[in-house]
């Protein structure tokens, strides 16, 4: 799974060549120091890991992981 945009501005003005696979150690590295090549944003609920892309999946996946913990 991609986590970083590839074709961000600020990953182009960081590595050579934006569109290489980066080794998961690397993109960690990259997400750390420049948090906003982050593809989308997820939701992290123990073993569940849900990207959002809009606001709407936010609230309806929330809702989803709610009901799944309180049962």
């Amino acid at each position: 799974m991609d986590l970083i945009e590839k074709e961000h501005p600020e990953l182009k003005k960081i590595q050579d060549n934006p569109n290489a696979d980066l080794s998961t150690e690397d993109a960690i590295k990259t997400l750390q120091n420049h948090p906003e090549t982050f593809i989308h944003p997820a939701l992290i609920n123990g073993p569940e890991f849900i990207r959002i892309k809009t606001p709407h999946e936010v609230v309806k996946n929330v809702s989803k992981m709610l009901l799944i913990f309180t049962i």
